[in-house]
């Protein structure tokens, strides 16, 4: 399993082959993008913006200073899309999107986030390629992973079929810092061999290991360097495993017994490289 991903992405040649977009496909899909994100309030009240143009590599790009932008959480989106005519037709959904945010503010920082999502119907499965986020000092996280269930043909399959998707495998690697932690809103400081092996009772030494749990304690300690992920369930890993367990929980016991839930049949495995990124 632990290696699916790139062999998907070999087999899904050419990678990234995205349509060539006009200005008029751009405007069309991005008004049924809205459309589709209408009820969900996406921009508070507000209308988002509605002007699209083609950028630099065939990018379709909105500009949020120009119009209708309820925010200065992010300066620019683009997007690409592979297999357009199917979707803007309505007989289809595309082969595969890619997602682009420019000065997106997180805490108290911008950085660039990116994001490519290719549909392989016969396996079906969504492989999340290559999802970036980036700031100039160098840190940031990049991860890839599979989800299994896909099987739907148009918008409206896949909005039903959201709920039974299954992670299967996630790979990543995060250039961690200070700032990229304070960004993040995460909390290191009560983290230590005694909390996690309160929190991880539950856990198996099969599904996070010996140097996993050493390697976590090393990264609390140091806060600057490399993280390698890889994650990996055989069976998938749902939403319902992942969000049920923690529903009703009043303390420290039960917050271990729900991850213990969580996580039966996933597997974690990390790996720290203590530096500067």
């Amino acid at each position: 399993m632990k290696y699916l991903i790139a062999a998907v992405c070999l087999t899904a040649s050419p990678a990234f082959a995205y349509d060539r977009m006009t200005t008029q496909a751009c405007q069309d899909s991005w008004n049924m993008f809205v459309g589709a994100m209408a009820p969900f309030e996406v921009n508070g009240e507000a209308p988002l913006p509605s002007d699209v143009r083609v950028g630099p590599g065939g990018w379709c790009t909105i500009d949020t200073s120009d119009d209708g932008w309820d925010s200065t959480d992010v300066s620019r989106v683009g997007f690409q899309i592979e297999g357009a005519d199917a979707y803007l037709d309505g007989s289809g959904i595309p082969a595969a999107i890619a997602m682009r945010f420019e000065g997106l503010i997180l805490g108290a920082r911008r950085y660039n986030a990116e994001a490519h999502v290719r549909h392989l119907p016969e396996a079906g499965m969504l492989v999340v390629e290559d999802v970036t986020l980036r700031h100039e000092d160098g840190s940031g996280i990049s991860v890839s992973y599979v989800l299994q269930g896909a099987y739907f043909s148009d918008v409206a399959g896949m909005q039903t079929s959201l709920a039974g998707l299954r992670m299967t495998e996630l790979h990543g690697q995060a250039a961690i810092n200070q700032f990229l932690l304070d960004d993040l809103d995460v909390d290191l400081s009560e983290v230590n061999r005694v909390s996690m092996g309160e929190a991880l009772r539950d856990v198996s030494r099969f599904q996070v290991d010996t140097a996993t749990r050493q390697a976590f304690l090393r990264m609390v300690s140091d806060r600057e360097g490399e993280l390698l992920v890889d994650i990996t369930s055989e069976r998938g890993f749902g939403w319902i495993q992942a969000v049920v367990p923690f529903l009703d929980i009043s303390g420290d016991a039960d917050l271990a017994s729900a991850l213990g839930i969580a996580m039966s049949g996933v597997s974690i495995a990390l790996e720290w490289k203590q530096g500067d990124i």
